[in-house]
């Protein structure tokens, strides 16, 4: 059985969900991960850059599309 996690995200100004399985965390972050958390309602900055690992289109108004390789 696969479980599909959904992210929430920004793309261009859009923000929506995302299937989890279908992204990677950016190489640059994966050794840079900053020691304090900060809450995401009072953060401005991305908490991860991911990389699109398939194309995935969209099923409704809620969610964001994508294509292969993308930030």
């Amino acid at each position: 059985m696969t479980v599909l996690l959904f992210f929430p995200g920004t793309k261009n100004g859009d923000t929506g969900w995302f299937p989890s399985n279908y992204v990677d965390t950016a190489q640059e972050q994966m050794y840079s991960r900053p020691d304090v958390f900060v809450e995401p309602a009072i953060n401005t900055e991305p908490l991860e850059i991911v990389i699109t690992l398939y194309p995935f289109s969209t099923t409704n108004h809620e969610e964001l599309s994508f294509e292969k390789d993308e930030r």
